[in-house]
């Protein structure tokens, strides 16, 4: 896959760090659907994507970005509750508790739902990407892409590769941590 082919993201969690991966993904120009088990929580994540510390409002206020753009950047998300939406998206982005079984079973499920050639992203700080990996068969497509919090004010992201990791996987990553405004960190 290509980073040209990478048109919409999903990305798993809603919570702290998922709704603000959201968010510069959709300013951004990708289309992003942002999955939760809970309404409540996608609720909240669409809020405070628009009206929250870090949200698009503040932008405009700032000038940065005008009231026209920032609802086009809104009308990029949609949200689900259900990850059999995630069949047509180009690029995971994993935000769940940082709870080894949580990610795993997440990818698992994923695995069976999502296109072959789709990439899954873990925005995991201290779980080997190795460990991860039992829970896929595209051990390739599995990599680290862990953001800092809040995610639309921080410009790194750290890209971890699994000892089984493919080069296209980590070059598309960094290629798209660059598209998305960041600046991608190797880590080892």
């Amino acid at each position: 896959m290509k980073i040209e082919d990478v048109k919409v993201i999903g990305v798993l969690g809603a919570g702290a760090v998922g709704h603000g991966i959201a968010q510069v993904c959709a300013r951004s120009g990708f289309n992003v659907l942002l999955f939760s088990r809970s309404e409540e929580t996608l609720r909240k994540a669409l809020y405070l994507i628009r009206s929250g510390a870090f949200g698009l409002d503040k932008l405009v206020e700032k000038g940065r970005l005008t009231v026209e753009e920032a609802d086009a950047v809104m009308s990029r998300i949609k949200t689900t509750t259900s990850m059999r939406d995630f069949g047509d998206v180009d690029f995971v982005i994993e935000a769940v508790p940082e709870d080894v079984e949580v990610k795993k079973k997440a990818f698992s499920e994923l695995d069976e739902i999502c296109k072959e050639d789709v990439v899954f992203a873990s925005n995991t700080s201290a779980i080997m990407i190795s460990d991860l990996a039992s829970s896929v068969k595209r051990k390739d497509k599995l990599i680290g892409m862990h953001w800092f919090n809040p995610a639309p004010v921080m410009k790194l992201i750290e890209v971890v590769r699994g000892v089984l990791t493919s080069d296209e996987t980590f070059k598309l990553t960094v290629e798209l941590v660059k598209k998305l405004g960041k600046t991608p960190i190797e880590a080892k």
